[in-house]
């Protein structure tokens, strides 16, 4: 188990059922991993998967109310929301100290894998410290050894007051908020090596970005609210339900490795792959469905 990078997701509030489902698809495909949830509630079930939870309380990092006390709200979104996306950082890096943790997968609620985390990691530079998707998306986040760096970054820029009137201004405009996203695309652009951007096509398949992201070169569907959305295709292989996407260019298979139900996807999340006893729904009634559903 010390050989199999940990698992990390984070949620504060109301438990949302899909959450169930995300963790318990790393379980199945991580089966030796440590599994953590940083959550403010109880009684949320997860401990069937072997889920080790965490209270913020119990993960709250040293420096962790002096950003409290110097964040500055510029964006159109809740305070609350926005505070919480970056605090998350905070805790991660406190669980990462107390749980002597040398590498972790950090997921977003939403964010479901299809794969083996320790494969992904044979991609993530030794060097780097932290990697993010394009444009410093953190829905499946690479982390080693600390991010102390990266909240070092965080602690300085809210002091920084020609900073802060920047994004001040493009907020004003709607042109841009000042979230967690800010910061790693700050910190990824520093050019150090310690924070990458990676490469969401991998040789071994596809880290999704955004299951509506239609600049992935994969096949997508119309749809209502969004301009498209990426469409999965299932196959059913030794008992496993395992998704892939299509290349736009030849019709090539690509395996999901992570699909990110952002938005209103969420609602298309499920208990593909279920770990202990599976569904009393036939399977291949349940294929047929999940085909309809994504596809």
């Amino acid at each position: 188990m010390a050989s199999e990078p940990a698992i990390v997701f984070f949620h504060v509030g109301a438990f949302p059922r899909y959450l169930y489902a995300t963790i318990e698809s790393a379980r199945f495909f991580n089966p030796d991993a440590r599994i953590f949830l940083i959550s403010d509630q109880r009684n949320t079930g997860v401990e069937a998967f072997g889920v080790e939870s965490r209270t913020p309380e119990s993960v709250w990092h040293p420096d962790l109310q002096a950003f409290l006390d110097r964040y500055v709200h510029l964006s159109v979104f809740k305070r609350d929301y926005e505070r919480i996306c970056m605090a998350r950082w905070f805790h991660l890096e406190q669980l990462m100290r107390n749980e002597s943790l040398e590498r972790a997968a950090f997921l977003d609620s939403d964010a479901m894998l299809f794969h083996r985390v320790a494969d992904l990691f044979r991609y993530f530079p030794e060097s780097a410290h932290l990697g993010v998707s394009k444009g410093g998306g953190p829905a499946f986040t690479f982390v080693r050894h600390t991010i102390a760096p990266l909240l070092n970054l965080m602690l300085e820029k809210f002091l920084d007051r020609a900073f802060l009137d920047t994004r001040r201004r493009l907020v004003e405009a709607r042109l841009d908020n000042l979230n967690d996203m800010t910061f790693l695309l700050l910190f990824t652009g520093l050019g150090d090596g310690r924070g990458v951007s990676y490469s969401n096509h991998l040789p071994i398949g596809h880290i999704d970005h955004c299951i509506f992201a239609n600049d992935d070169g994969l096949l997508s569907a119309p749809n209502r609210r969004h301009v498209s959305r990426k469409r999965i295709f299932w196959e059913d292989r030794d008992g496993t339900f395992v998704p892939s996407y299509r290349s736009v260019a030849d019709g090539r298979k690509v395996p999901a490795l992570v699909i990110h139900f952002q938005n209103g996807a969420k609602r298309r999340i499920r208990r593909f792959n279920r770990v202990g006893r599976d569904s009393w729904v036939p399977r291949a009634l349940r294929f047929r469905y999940y085909s309809y559903l994504l596809n």
